[in-house]
């Protein structure tokens, strides 16, 4: 036999026992310790998840780098852009990209969660549906426990149980009204009640509860709202999965109880939760403000749990001493409880025709909302499209979850571009719907550069909002000489050192499976026919590319130019 073959065949024997140990060894996920990587050519366009906060909806103040977890079905095909399974918060966002190759569709969409745990904050666990190749832009609102959105309020409380964990009398727990929150809510504990722990051990001595009452007519607390407004992880305590769509929430309650180290998760009796309902919110089953009669549905939702229950429905009742309409829930676990309506999903197609009376290429952006209680709407997402000469049709339901377009819900948009007033749409009813818009003709004052960025003879995308910077060459040369200290730009810092830097955002392009990102120049940072210098830090190391402004007529005329930058070592 071939000496090569025979040490060929033994190393592969011995390869394979080692595999096969490694599986059986104790159940183990044989990747367990080890950070899986893929070559940033291996992962599609990221999607971007901006994290905010409830009360300000600006960016989070949550610690750089700040690691997160992906959960749920599709977890396993997750990767930051750069290929790297470890998940972190980047200027404000996650990015999150997908093997190449995966193609998810309406009717085989990627499923997946984002957990976000953050020392100060709720713990927040998004569910995500990817239905797409486009990718998604969206915003997470974090709850901070410190200061809480406008509709919102806090109360903690100490009750006490005997040695068999019960409760030795009635107790009561009251959320007041307070300044931009007119409702208040009352948990009420019965006299004998027994605080369990998941597995029904009772729990025993001194324990915190703490209770935060969110209510619906603010648009801050509804950003505030467990896992989202719009949910396709809603089942009946059955456990018999419903359709997707959309809460109207009126008034819910985050209760959290701890001894120590032990969590309080259910009770041997139910408990009380009575939340008085805002004067102003609107009943879209009756299209008026609710009324005493009314129904409410009543949905629960445990701490690391992603999936809302109906629990059961509730009338609205009136209180004689307050004269206030109220709603009560009985709970028999912790923590999430909320009286809601849910609209299921539009099954039609909702869609946009933009015409684009220019002659080059016009990036927009279009942000949705949509209505709540009749007056307040929540932005549900936004996204970058670019416009082609002519007629664009946008099928909005590429770019959103299905479930984020309800039936019987108003909706409206804002279409913002280059160089031009933004321009509104609606409210109106979007289901079904085909919505013409036109832009005018722009006098644009930016020049946009497809930038592709080249890695091992293929191209990768940068994040959404990457910073890259650009200087004429001339005083690129003039630092050098006249400046000794480096010049190194972070595309982290907010404040980038180095004088005669024109810092930079950019988008990347949502055109179809397009390889390129785009940049808007300012026209009156250029020059015709002037040399300058674009730098992108990314994966720690530095990329520089010389490129020639554009004659004048074609500087003047805004027509779109290329630059291709080459990253020599592939990060990984």
């Amino acid at each position: 036999m071939n000496k090569n073959l025979r040490t060929r065949r033994i190393v592969t024997s011995v390869l394979l026992l080692f595999t096969t140990v490694s599986l059986l060894y104790s159940c183990k996920n044989p990747i367990e310790g080890f950070a899986l990587t893929l070559k940033a050519d291996y992962t599609t366009a990221p999607n971007t998840f901006r994290i905010l906060d409830a009360k300000t909806n600006a960016p989070a103040s949550v610690p750089a780098f700040t690691e997160v977890k992906i959960t749920g079905k599709d977890a396993g095909l997750v990767f930051e852009p750069s290929g790297s399974k470890i998940i972190k918060m980047v200027d404000g966002a996650i990015q999150l990209a997908f093997r190449k190759g995966v193609k998810p569709t309406k009717t085989n969409p990627l499923l997946f969660n984002i957990v976000i745990e953050v020392e100060g904050y709720l713990p927040l666990i998004y569910p995500v549906e990817i239905c797409s190749v486009k990718p998604l832009s969206q915003n997470i609102s974090l709850v901070n426990m410190a200061s809480l959105p406008l509709g919102t309020s806090l109360v903690k409380s100490t009750v006490t149980t005997d040695n068999g964990g019960k409760m030795a009398a009635e107790i009561s727990i009251k959320n007041n009204i307070i300044s931009g929150k007119n409702e208040s809510s009352t948990v009420t504990i019965p006299m004998g009640t027994q605080m369990q722990e998941a597995n029904g051990v009772p729990i025993t001595g001194n324990i915190e509860a703490s209770v935060i009452h969110f209510t619906g007519n603010s648009t801050a607390a509804l950003n505030s709202f467990p896992g989202g407004l719009f949910s396709n992880k809603v089942k009946t305590k059955e456990g018999i999965t419903l359709p997707a769509g959309s809460f109207n929430p009126v008034s819910w309650i985050v209760m959290d109880m701890t001894a120590g180290n032990k969590v309080v998760k259910k009770f041997s009796k139910p408990v009380s939760a009575t939340m008085e309902l805002s004067a102003s919110l609107i009943n879209p089953v009756t299209k008026v403000v609710y009324k005493e009669g009314d129904g409410l549905t009543i949905w629960s939702r445990s701490n690391g749990e992603e999936f809302w229950i109906k629990e059961s429905v509730a009338t609205v009742a009136k209180n004689n001493l307050s004269g206030k309409l109220e709603v009560t829930m009985q709970m028999t676990h912790l923590s999430a409880w909320a009286a809601a309506n849910f609209n299921q999903t539009c099954e039609q197609d909702v869609k946009i025709t933009i015409t684009n009376n220019d002659n080059f290429i016009t990036r927009s952006n279009i942000a949705v909302s949509k209505n709540i209680d009749g007056s307040n709407y929540v932005q549900i997402g936004e996204f970058s499209a670019e416009l082609m000469p002519g007629s664009n049709i946008i099928n909005l339901k590429d770019y959103f979850n299905d479930y984020s377009f309800t039936a019987n819900d108003l909706f409206k948009a804002v279409v913002t571009f280059d160089g031009a007033t933004p321009l509104f749409i609606g409210p109106t009813f979007f289901c079904g719907a085909t919505i013409p818009v036109t832009l005018p003709t722009t006098d644009r004052n930016t020049i946009d550069y497809k930038l592709s960025i080249k890695c091992n003879q293929n191209f990768i995308l940068l994040p959404d909002n990457y910073k890259v910077y650009y200087i004429k060459e001339a005083d690129y040369q003039n630092t050098i000489i006249n400046e000794p200290v480096a010049h190194k730009v972070n595309p982290y810092d907010l404040n980038p050192s180095g004088q005669s830097y024109y810092k930079q955002v950019f988008a990347k392009s949502v055109t179809g499976n397009a390889n390129f990102s785009m940049i808007s120049l300012l026209k009156s940072s250029l020059v015709a026919e002037a040399e300058y210098r674009c730098i992108i830090y990314y994966q720690n190391q530095r990329y520089d590319k010389k490129f020639m402004a554009p004659l004048k007529s074609v500087l003047d005329a805004g027509q779109t130019q290329d630059l291709e930058v080459t990253i020599e070592n592939c990060p990984l």
